[in-house]
């Protein structure tokens, strides 16, 4: 049995040419559901920002499906985004073991996360991470000056792009080599799309990936 677990956090609401990141995995989590349950399994659906709201326990009944979409419709960003509050929430919740896919930009605090992910990987769930990202974020294009408006309570700040390019991609290096050290040390799957790219071919890119 899987879930689908979903970051909602205001970071997820960035989105400049090919809508917010929360849409494109909402849009994802329709197709990665449709497939589980068209092989006969149970999913279920889960989301957070401070704490966990949205609750669809799995299941493998013909409804389930409209249950999921109808859920992922609602879907709206907000709050901070806390995964290790929520991921002790989830691990209460499921009880047995089970497979969680985590939906999210995964910009927060590694220390943060990996307490978060230790508690479900006590609980033995095989965890697969799906990273989402605005290709902005991976190139940071700006080069005019900006104000920069934080999504998850910071302060905005106007800011000269040339003069902090190169430091913000060095930073976002940093911290995708770190999360990818962290997923290895929790034997957790991790897959990063940009929102550019149709849903259905990250879909398809990490199946492939999964099975070759």
């Amino acid at each position: 049995r899987g879930l689908l677990l979903i970051d909602r956090s205001a970071s997820m609401s960035y989105g400049r040419r090919f809508g917010s990141k929360l849409d494109y995995v909402a849009r994802l989590s329709a197709a990665l559901a449709y497939l589980m349950l068209s092989r006969g399994e149970s999913v279920g659906l889960a989301t957070f920002d401070d704490d966990i709201d949205a609750w669809i326990p799995p299941r493998s009944h013909g409804r389930q499906l409209t249950h999921l979409i109808d859920a992922l419709a609602r879907l709206s960003p907000n709050g901070a985004g806390h995964p290790d509050t929520a991921f002790r929430q989830i691990a209460d919740r499921l009880g047995r073991r089970g497979l969680i896919i985590i939906l999210s930009d995964f910009l927060v605090s590694l220390p943060t996360l990996r307490q978060g992910l230790a508690r479900l990987r006590h609980h033995r769930h095989e965890l697969i991470l799906i990273q989402v990202l605005d290709r902005d974020e991976l190139t940071f294009p700006f080069t005019t000056a900006h104000r920069f408006v934080g999504m998850e309570g910071e302060r905005p700040a106007l800011l000269e792009p040339a003069t902090m390019r190169q430091a913000y991609l060095d930073r976002l290096a940093n911290h995708q080599r770190l999360l990818a050290r962290l997923c290895r040390s929790m034997h957790a799957e991790l897959y990063t799309y940009r929102t550019d790219r149709l849903p259905i071919e990250s879909l398809t890119d990490m199946i492939r990936r999964r099975t070759s």
